[in-house]
């Protein structure tokens, strides 16, 4: 019924939707045709083009069995098509011009000299001092230390916003910081095939960059069997699901040695939403410190205040004696004074 000239460009899937009969002898056959490119196809940056030819087959001579209908099709990412996060306006002001620190331990070496610039630049204790980037990050986001994040992937045409999107979609930290976490398991995720982890397929593509090492060209949902997929061991429940999705409840968690300032980078997974390789920045600033930083500093605060109450009691109770002894001593004297003058007289 349908064909392609390039069949490892795109892929026909036929439906057969209805029949009506016009005539005696003489039907209408309603059928839809699907097509769907090879999501390889997504870092192709040139346009590609194949022919579709849909023929109808009659096996009554009446009828011309060659009658056809070929479709030219165009296949390729809009230059025009991007996605972006929702921004929170309301605290982009604050942070135009804020330069932000992050620990040594926080970041990775190798990952920052690849994405390094005049902007950045280190501190004498090797903290990486980061500039905040408005015009590539776009308005930060802010957490609290105990809540979670999930962001909102939006679809832009144009420099337009066309939706919401409710895809598969993974992050990482660009700076390589790895203090987060995730809310759900695998068994919480629900899936059936052992899910993919950015240390499993950073591993696999040996030295690409990590933030090309896991995209829509080699990404198999745990909810659907592939070529590659693994079967699930008990092991496997209880590991991070690191896929998000802003239509699930899958969502970030901030680690108890947390740093306050990450830059993510997302990664649209779905390989039918779009030719395009789908991806954007953003920024999170995290509030508030955990228990477990301010506990010591208390501790401190009250055993050098309890310490400072003692040592002043003490120093008051051992002058206060002194004088008293002191001038119980002169009292003594004075007394044994007058005494002596009297027996004189």
């Amino acid at each position: 019924m349908a064909r392609t000239s390039e069949p490892n460009i795109v892929f026909i899937k036929a439906k057969y939707v209805s029949k009506e009969v016009l005539s005696t002898r003489v039907n209408r056959d309603s059928w839809e045709f699907f097509i769907t490119g090879h999501k390889k196809l997504q870092r192709n940056k040139q346009q590609m083009e194949t022919n579709v030819v849909v023929a109808g087959v009659s096996t009554d001579s009446k009828c011309n069995p060659h009658i056809e209908k070929k479709i030219r099709v165009i296949i390729g990412c809009p230059p025009s098509k991007s996605i972006s996060v929702e921004e929170d306006t309301s605290y982009c002001p604050k942070h135009i011009s804020s330069v932000f620190k992050i620990p040594k331990n926080f970041y990775k070496n190798d990952i920052v000299k690849s994405i390094m610039n005049k902007k950045y630049s280190f501190d004498d204790d090797g903290n990486l001092l980061v500039p905040y980037l408005l015009d590539d990050w776009g308005c930060p986001f802010t957490s609290l230390y105990l809540g979670n994040f999930i962001p909102g992937l939006q679809l832009m045409s144009n420099g337009k916003k066309v939706g919401l999107l409710s895809v598969d979609f993974v992050v990482h930290e660009i700076h390589g910081n790895e203090d987060f976490a995730y809310s759900n398991t695998v068994e919480k995720a629900g899936c059936s095939w052992k899910p993919q982890s950015w240390s499993e397929m950073i591993k696999k593509c040996n030295s690409c960059n990590p933030d090309s090492a896991w995209s829509r060209e080699n990404y198999q949902s745990c909810f659907v069997e592939g070529p590659e997929s693994q079967l699930l061991r008990d092991a496997d429940l209880s590991i991070e699901y690191q896929v998000l999705n802003s239509a699930a409840d899958n969502k970030l968690l901030w680690s108890s040695e947390s740093a306050n300032f990450y830059v993510f980078e997302a990664i649209v997974m779905d390989s039918n939403l779009s030719y395009c390789d789908l991806r954007t920045k953003f920024a999170v600033i995290i509030h508030g410190l955990p228990v477990k930083h301010i506990l010591p500093t208390l501790v401190i605060l009250f055993s050098t205040l309890i310490y400072l109450s003692i040592s002043i009691l003490v120093c008051f109770c051992i002058h206060y004696y002194s004088l008293k002894y002191k001038l119980g001593v002169e009292k003594k004297l004075q007394i044994m004074d007058e005494i002596l003058k009297q027996k004189e007289k």
